[in-house]
């Protein structure tokens, strides 16, 4: 039999490593964005700022449906978000939520937060109990894949909510932008950076554009990655002498400081890449 041995408590700083999230980034190839403790929390503290639109619309602990594979970096983020501040979660998978047995557990609860993956969204609305569900509570959806404009036409016939969007990566642990969730009237390409949170529009040289100039979004705020794991070679490619980082998308502000996405500087496919959200 082994031996009994103690366990040594570990103080643990916002600096400290959480977790690699790993991604295609801005080049495809597969690479760890290492995100702190602090990295984390930032962005927990950035969204709960969003979030208190929801709490005035409800008197009671709202429950959230966490419908997010486990590596999507959305999930790893907001599961931890939803449990703290409305005090219920209930997960899932992108393959069970097509499935008839993801439905019937989500009838005994009234869910007022719903953050679903792109391929999710897609098995939930083929699926026929999801249509059947009682979305009358439903306050907040976040969705993933901001191109996925046919798609979200289709969940608002179906939750009765109005769509808006936001945009983050993996590298902003994960949210840069989004539009207040509590507003119902304003252009779904309209987002204004989170709290504590830059954005630049700058060209191929660094060079800050004027304001309806089309050029790379760069971010920089308390969210952002301690870079890529064991990879300073793409750290470098990614993070300017100034500290923002080079997300790869492409866009514009315009003179009320929304940043307008457009299009990606290269063509690939990304997974995970950015958000949509959805409110009532």
């Amino acid at each position: 039999m082994a031996s009994a041995k103690a366990i040594t408590p570990v103080e643990v700083s916002t600096s400290d490593v959480a977790f690699l999230q790993y991604t295609g980034g801005t080049t495809g190839v597969s690479k760890g964005a290492t995100l702190s403790h602090g990295n984390v929390l930032s962005n927990s503290a950035q969204n709960d700022i969003w979030l208190e639109a929801i709490f005035t619309k409800t008197a009671r602990a709202a429950a959230a449906l966490c419908a997010l594979p486990l590596y999507h970096a959305f999930r790893t983020d907001r599961e931890c978000d939803w449990r703290h501040e409305f005090g219920r979660a209930q997960c899932a998978d992108p393959q069970s939520a097509r499935h008839s047995r993801f439905c019937p557990g989500t009838g005994e609860i009234q869910f007022h937060v719903f953050p679903v993956s792109t391929r999710c969204s897609l098995g939930l609305l083929n699926n026929d109990g999801f249509h059947k569900l009682d979305f009358s509570n439903l306050l907040l959806t976040l969705a993933a894949a901001w191109r996925c404009r046919g798609r979200w036409r289709s969940a608002e016939q179906v939750t009765g909510c109005i769509i808006s969007e936001g945009y983050g990566l993996s590298e902003t642990a994960p949210v840069a932008t989004a539009n207040r969730f509590g507003c119902r009237n304003r252009c779904r390409n309209d987002r204004p950076a989170l709290p504590s949170t830059e954005i630049s529009i700058r060209d191929d040289d660094g060079k800050e554009l004027p304001l309806g100039e089309v050029g790379e979004i760069c971010i920089k705020g308390p969210q952002v990655m301690l870079g890529y794991w064991n990879r300073q070679d793409e750290t470098a490619k990614v993070m300017t002498p100034d500290g923002f980082f080079r997300s790869g998308g492409m866009g514009f502000m315009d003179d009320k400081g929304y940043t307008k996405i457009v299009d990606r500087k290269k063509d690939m496919i990304l997974v995970s890449a950015s958000m949509s959200i959805q409110t009532r």
